[in-house]
Order: C-alpha cells, then sequence, then structure tokens
C-alpha cells in the first residue's frame, strides 16, 4: 500500500504534446486530434526512473534499456542486439527518451501510452523491499526487464498514463523541404538579377518572400500539393 503511495507522488503527472501546443481544456475523455504526423511525447514526471512509450502503431521504446547502456559485458548476444536495437529506436526519435519525437506513417486514431518505473516496492535478492523511508538502489534495479517474477511489487512502482490521439496530415517527404527550396531559389535568381536586370533581381526577391511565407505558415503551399 505505501509502495502503491508512493509511485502516484514519485510518477506523478505524465502528458502528451504535439509539436503544436494542446488546449489547456481539452478533454482528456475523447481523442486529442493533431493535424500532423509528427508529434512530440513528454513525459513530466520528476521521479520515474525508467520510462517506456508505446506510440500504438506497433512501436514501442522501452527505456529499461538505459540500465545497461554503459556497461554490457554481463548482457547475453541476444541481450546485446536488443540493446543496440533500442538505441537505434531511440535516435530515431530524437535521442530523447523523455521527449521523444514520433512520425506515423498515416493518418488515424492511435491508443498510446506512457509508463513511469521507479525501484519504491521493489525486492531485491535478500527480501529486502524499497520504499521511500529507506536506501533506494538505482544501481541495480532493473526496471523488470530481465526479472522472472510476475509481480510487480517485485519489480518497482509502475504508472501507466494512456491517451487516444488522431493524427492526419502525410509523412515527411520533399515538401518539408519546399519552403527553403523556394527560398534558395528565389535568393539565386536575386542574386543573378543585381548583375543583369533590375527586374529579375525583384523576381527573385518576390520568390525568395513566397517561401518566406511558406515557411511561417502564412501560404501553404505544401497543402496545394498533397
Amino acid at each position: 500500500m505505501r509502495g502503491a503511495l508512493a509511485v502516484m507522488v514519485a510518477a506523478s503527472i505524465l502528458v502528451l504534446t504535439a509539436l503544436v501546443p494542446l488546449s489547456s481544456d481539452s478533454d482528456a475523455s475523447e481523442a486529442q486530434s493533431f493535424d500532423t504526423l509528427r508529434i512530440r511525447f513528454d513525459n513530466t514526471s520528476s521521479s520515474s526512473l525508467y520510462v517506456i512509450w508505446d506510440f500504438g502503431d506497433g512501436t514501442v521504446l522501452d527505456g529499461r534499456w538505459e540500465r545497461y547502456a554503459g556497461d554490457t559485458s554481463l548482457l547475453t548476444s541476444d541481450q546485446k542486439a536488443m540493446l543496440a536495437e533500442y538505441q537505434s529506436i531511440l535516435s530515431a526519435h530524437g535521442g530523447d527518451i523523455d521527449h521523444p519525437v514520433h512520425e506515423y506513417a498515416e493518418a488515424g486514431t492511435y491508443a498510446t501510452s506512457v509508463t513511469a518505473i521507479n525501484p519504491i516496492g521493489w525486492v531485491d535478492a535478500g527480501g529486502h523491499e524499497y520504499t521511500a523511508e529507506n536506501s533506494i538502489d538505482y544501481s541495480s534495479f532493473d526496471g523488470g526487464l530481465f526479472s522472472t517474477s510476475t509481480a510487480k511489487s517485485a519489480r518497482g512502482s509502475w504508472d501507466v498514463s494512456q491517451n487516444t490521439i488522431t493524427v492526419s496530415g502525410s509523412a515527411s517527404g520533399w515538401t518539408d523541404w519546399l519552403p527553403f527550396i523556394i527560398i534558395a531559389t528565389g535568393a539565386i535568381v536575386a542574386a543573378v538579377g543585381m548583375r543583369y536586370h533590375p527586374a529579375i533581381m525583384a523576381a527573385g526577391i518576390a520568390v525568395a518572400v513566397m517561401g518566406a511565407l511558406c515557411l511561417l505558415g502564412v501560404v501553404d503551399l505544401r497543402g496545394m500539393l498533397k
């Protein structure tokens, strides 16, 4: 009971945010909608030792592997391969386990979750339970990654936050570079115009401005090309 109460304080609040801010009065009981396939997730827990993300599309980012990232001498070859796979997935998500950026392959509704884990409630090999009142051995706690016990109390305290999100749009592609391409093209044309004719320079400046407006979201040329 004491371990369960402690994790409610330790794990605190786990939230989702997109690359654009969420409304503070959004209804958690309804699916949160984003006009983008590229979503940033934030773990705001201040006391979680490990974090596990499930993005709802089959991609799971299991941060318990961080425990073994420094010393791989005790890992089997299979475990080393799994660690390498985790590190590859983490890198593809921005490299920050607390603030991963996940891009969905297609629009849809996804049931996502984030799990925060800490050693409170964990029982070591000697039967000693770690609580908020005694020493917490962060060095040997593995979050249940290799534990054979089915009891969560033997693997630490877990707090899970679940969210349903609906995403739309298209996956990142060449259109994401369109504003930069337009700006660069306009700059080149303007530079040529400075040498040959003011009208050419003006046209180049106009093209560059159009690219800047597209970059700022004032003009949605990418949407026209979808």
